[in-house]
């Protein structure tokens, strides 16, 4: 799913969107209580900003914007949200909607923090 996620953003983040037919929201399962929707909708959208900010940061790096020693550390946080993220994936497959809906929630958030954090550090 992370693939098919990244390969999305990637075609809309290089301008080749135009190339591709429109792309429909990611399908929830509809087996899902309201809680478990909400969980893998936020879940999905915590992917799509870990893409994003990935994206960012090796952008940045590449326009040396960013040492080295910044995108690694910003990097390794990533990879950590990513962690969680798949851990949020296991605890709604495992039927803890409302359990996974709350860490989805709070990942997606430290994700967008983060890439603003970045945004924000290549102004300067």
């Amino acid at each position: 799913m992370r693939r098919l996620l990244t390969a999305i953003l990637l075609a809309c983040t290089l301008g080749c969107a135009q190339m591709i037919a429109p792309v429909e929201p990611i399908a929830v399962p509809e087996n899902l209580s309201e809680a478990g929707k909400e969980a893998q909708k936020l879940i999905n959208e915590a992917n799509i900003a870990l893409t994003a900010a990935y994206d960012l940061v090796g952008e940045k790096r590449k326009q040396k914007l960013l040492t080295k020693a910044e995108a690694f550390k910003y990097l390794n946080t990533l990879d950590d949200y990513s962690a969680d993220v798949d851990k949020a994936q296991e605890t709604l497959n495992a039927g803890k909607d409302f359990e996974a809906k709350g860490k989805a929630e709070a990942l997606k958030l430290l994700i967008e923090t983060l890439r603003q954090r970045v945004a924000e550090k290549v102004r300067q």
